[in-house]
């Protein structure tokens, strides 16, 4: 799992790689996305409240904090009641071919081909190539654009003799490392695909 920000950080998107070898992109598209999970006494710092997290930044409030987890209680009491109308209007969806994600302010985007013929080791997105790249247990590394239509994908890279575990972006002297199975740690360039030195 790795997740990439826009230029502009308005948006993010999570990326996961499964057993099957699929990808799916999970765009951020809300901004009420926090970094603190809003129940915790001490939240985690975030957009929602820069303050948190910092030293003696909640220990002069705990009851504040513990009125707004009330508060949410409450909330949470009454969503419930609309809970069955959301279900049958996400049924709904599902049915007329709809697909909402996980939230409503969640677009998914789902490799239909999948990146690999075996597990998915690695996926993360390198911000200086703008490309998602992908290691897999069938010893391939695959490299991608993020678009809205889908995943454009470019020639997979075959570097290794068995399965892939690990890579590793190099942003100072713009090369990857990566290693696996066959006990190797090759650098290699990103640009021509070829081995640089591989390390044994």
């Amino acid at each position: 799992i790795d997740s990439a920000g826009t230029n502009n950080g308005s948006k993010e998107v999570l990326m996961v790689g499964d057993v099957s070898g699929h990808v799916t992109c999970y765009e951020m598209t809300s901004e009420n996305w926090h970094a603190c999970d809003g129940d915790s006494l001490w939240p985690l710092p975030c957009h929602g409240n820069p303050q948190a997290g910092q030293p003696g930044a909640g220990k002069s409030r705990p009851r504040e904090v513990l009125g707004e987890q009330e508060r949410r209680r409450g909330e949470e009491r009454r969503g419930e009641e609309r809970g069955e109308q959301d279900r049958q209007k996400r049924e709904k969806d599902r049915k007329e071919g709809r697909n909402r994600g996980l939230m409503e302010d969640v677009s998914v985007l789902s490799s239909k081909e999948p990146f690999h013929t075996d597990w998915v080791t690695k996926v993360g997105f390198v911000s200086e190539l703008g490309l998602m790249v992908t290691s897999g247990l069938d010893g391939v590394i695959n490299t991608a654009k993020l678009a809205q239509s889908g995943f454009r994908k470019d020639p997979p890279i075959k570097l290794h003799k068995k399965g892939v575990h690990c890579w590793c972006w190099c942003g100072n002297y713009k090369f990857f490392a990566s290693g696996g199975l066959d006990r190797q740690v090759i650098i290699w360039n990103p640009y021509t695909k070829e081995i640089m030195v591989p390390l044994q």
